[in-house]
Formats: structure tokens, C-alpha cells, sequence
């Protein structure tokens, strides 16, 4: 019995360490992702993919995220997003007094002709079975239960449904019908295996 308790407390300190391995290419994939779709127009799937670079704060500079968030937002229109990445740049420790005012200027520039408010968008049921809230699908986490989305790794959308793929080596999870067509994992770019 202590043999199966050591390892399956091993078992459970692999997976962990192997998220973390992850936790890193995650990041600068989101965030190589959300300037390739912005560049090529798409600035919709640009902000989703740019507002969940937060969780990844611990490996990106929170400067480049919430720029990268507060630039796709404004184009997206959505201005309450925008506003609130202003916020956190505008609070951040280590600027000049010239940056912050360069800061608080063009948020000014931008919210004088925009209030601060996100479009209307639709509502869906959190995927958490024991949340009641309801959930944007541009969120990447139940603002009830904090449960966080896991993203796709084509698009770098929240996955609110079981629809998907997981990848076997990096189990990164994509919308299956995103990966019609590619034969590597948007990640780890593993040969996939469809099952």
C-alpha cells in the first residue's frame, strides 16, 4: 500500500513538473500567437488570445502583456478591457514619471471619445458543473468560481466545451475542427495521433 501511495505521489509530482515545462512555451507561443493574428488582422481573435497572456506573468514582462492587451482591445473596441490594461501599466513599479504620464495621456486621448465599456456579447453557462455563473466566451476564467479555461493552441480561444483535442506529448487541447489540415501539435508540434 505504501508502495502504490510513493508512487502515485510520484506520478502526480511528474505531471505537475511536466505543466511547468510547459507553463513556458505556453507563454511566448500565446503571445508569438496574438502578434501574428493582430498583424494579419484579426484583431478579435488577437485580444482573446492577447487577455490570456495574465496567467503567464510569471514568465512574460507585464509591460508587453498589458500593452499587448491594451493595443488589441482598442482595435477590437473593446474599451473596457483596454481601460483596465491602462490601469495595470499605468501601476506598474519601475516606470519614469515620463512613462506613466505618456501613459495616462494616451489613456485620456483614447477615453475621452470611448468610455471604458466592452460591446454586449453573448453568455454561456460556465463548463464547471457546480458554478451557476454565466461566462463571456472571450474569458479565460469564471469570474464565480475561478475556474481558469483551457486555451486552444491554434487560436488561443478558451475551450468552454468538450469538443476537444489533447495532445498526447505536450496535452495542450485544441477545438478539433481547428486542426483539420495540420498534422503537428501547435506546441509541442508533435506528430498528432487522432484517436
Amino acid at each position: 500500500q505504501d508502495a502504490e501511495a510513493t508512487r502515485g505521489d510520484s506520478m502526480g509530482i511528474a505531471s505537475r513538473t511536466l505543466d511547468n515545462a510547459w507553463h513556458g512555451a505556453e507563454a511566448f507561443h500565446f503571445f508569438l500567437l496574438a502578434q501574428r493574428q493582430m498583424y494579419n488582422g484579426n484583431v478579435d481573435q488577437a485580444m482573446r488570445t492577447s487577455l490570456r497572456l495574465v496567467h503567464y506573468e510569471d514568465i512574460l514582462e507585464p509591460r508587453d502583456i498589458y500593452s499587448l492587451i491594451a493595443l488589441t482591445s482598442f482595435y477590437n473596441k473593446y474599451y473596457g478591457q483596454c481601460s483596465r490594461a491602462f490601469i495595470r501599466l499605468e501601476s506598474m513599479d519601475g516606470l519614469s514619471p515620463e512613462e506613466k504620464e505618456a501613459y495616462a495621456d494616451l489613456a485620456l486621448q483614447i477615453f475621452v471619445q470611448h468610455p471604458p465599456v466592452d460591446p454586449t456579447t453573448r453568455s454561456h453557462s460556465c463548463p464547471n458543473r457546480t458554478c451557476r455563473g454565466t461566462v463571456k466566451d472571450w474569458w479565460t476564467s469564471c469570474k464565480e468560481c475561478s475556474t481558469v479555461f483551457p486555451p486552444c493552441t491554434v487560436t488561443g480561444r478558451s475551450l468552454l466545451d468538450a469538443r476537444s483535442f489533447k495532445c498526447s506529448e505536450c496535452r495542450g487541447k485544441a477545438f478539433r475542427h481547428k486542426l483539420t489540415g495540420l498534422r503537428n501539435c501547435p506546441l509541442c508540434h508533435a506528430v498528432l495521433s487522432y484517436q
